[in-house]
């Protein structure tokens, strides 16, 4: 048997290009990472989101911050409140004078209510004057009518009796004399009834005439009191316009920078209330790509300036320090921007909001509407290739607006 030459160089070799021991190992531990990933990609939900920015506000429109302004082009005269001042409904937030020439006299209010006074009196007259025209032709009417029939009447037996004279004359069993008397008063009753009947259509057309002419009276006295009556009411409400005051429960923010002596314009703003109420929401602006697949009563979380928190987009449940809330209004057009508004309300059915005292209106605020769920590899795949989220197939009816 051949004996084989031994060269430890050749083994010194072969230990070099071995496969190291722990390299087993490390290659397991990747192929099990990436089994993870994958399975991770394939069953691991994500949930997508648009996310939009926006501030604090009141879902009612009569509880969001409003501004009192000049009704009229005036002088200030007074302040009665100041800055942070709490101020109900009714009060007086400041005193001006009016400077239109047409009302600056003191006492133009008394003057005009004198001038209408005056006005309705000599109209009601002039009315009264009219009625009681109609109601003397009416009464001449009835005179005229009663007349007329009594005259009827006294010619009804004249016409009788000269039927009988007729016949008796005939047969000569009546005088000439007594006939022709006869014949007299038939004449004088035919007469004296033709002027009983004029009389009456004289009177009917009296009537009428006057009662034309006091309809023109009446709708011109009308008229004229109408106008009188304007004028009253624009002095009164250029009296009531010199007191200003708070329509709204709430807390003076700002005052108009005008001091007392300094005159404003019709339409400058004095100044500025906040209601006071509980109703909270939150206005997001999204853009129009994000508004189309939103939708009424998608779930919202929502982070306010202020309140550290830590947003998991994808995986809410993971987030701290969020609030929740639901899609109450999305608007129908945009603001001029091509962004559009979705009006949050809070999600009674989760944690409550914090209280005014601390989410102020106005505050800035983010929030994330949640979408449809898909797989992690799904979302990576998206945002990769750049696609919009998915449009959800079934909305949630709670929080929905009936229509």
């Amino acid at each position: 048997m051949a004996k084989l030459d031994y060269n430890p160089l050749q083994l010194q070799s072969l230990e070099k290009v071995r496969t190291p021991k722990n390299s087993v190992g490390l290659m397991i531990f990747l192929m099990t990472l990436l089994v993870v990933f994958i399975v991770m990609l394939l069953f691991v939900p994500w949930q997508q989101t648009v996310s939009g920015s926006g501030k604090v506000t009141s879902f009612n429109v009569a509880a969001r911050p409003q501004t009192i302004q000049a009704v009229i082009n005036s002088r200030i005269i007074k302040w009665y409140v100041h800055e942070g001042d709490v101020i109900r409904e009714g009060d007086t937030i400041a005193l001006v004078k009016d400077i239109n020439q047409n009302f600056m006299a003191s006492d133009f209010y008394d003057q005009i209510l004198s001038l209408r006074n005056n006005t309705v009196k000599t109209q009601n007259n002039l009315i009264s004057q009219t009625e009681q025209r109609t109601n003397q032709a009416r009464e001449r009417l009835i005179q005229a009518e009663a007349s007329y029939r009594n005259s009827l009447e006294q010619y009804i037996l004249v016409q009788r009796q000269k039927n009988r004279d007729d016949s008796l004359a005939s047969k000569g069993l009546k005088s000439t004399r007594e006939y022709e008397n006869t014949l007299q008063r038939y004449q004088n009753a035919v007469q004296d009834t033709t002027l009983r009947k004029r009389s009456v259509l004289q009177a009917q057309h009296d009537i009428i005439i006057f009662q034309e002419d006091q309809e023109r009276v009446v709708n011109n006295a009308n008229a004229v009191i109408a106008e009188a009556e304007l004028r009253l009411a624009n002095a009164k409400q250029r009296l009531d316009a010199s007191v200003i005051r708070s329509p709204i429960n709430g807390h003076v923010v700002r005052i108009s920078s005008a001091g007392a002596g300094q005159t404003v314009k019709e339409g400058d703003i004095l100044a500025r209330i906040v209601p006071d109420t509980l109703d909270q929401a939150v206005e997001l602006f999204v853009n129009s790509l994000d508004a189309a697949i939103c939708y009424e009563g998608a779930k919202v979380t929502i982070q306010f300036s202020g309140f550290p928190a830590f947003q998991f987009s994808g995986l809410p449940d993971l987030g701290v320090g969020i609030f929740r809330g639901i899609v109450s209004v999305i608007d129908q057009a945009d603001d001029g921007e091509g962004r559009f508004r979705l009006l949050v309300v809070p999600d009674q059915s989760k944690t409550k909001w914090p209280s005014r005292q601390y989410i102020r209106q106005g505050t800035e605020a983010t929030g994330w509407v949640l979408l449809t769920t898909v797989p992690l590899g799904y979302e990576l795949w998206r945002q990769f290739m750049g696609f919009p989220p998915l449009y959800p197939v079934k909305k949630p009816t709670i929080g929905v607006k009936q229509k």
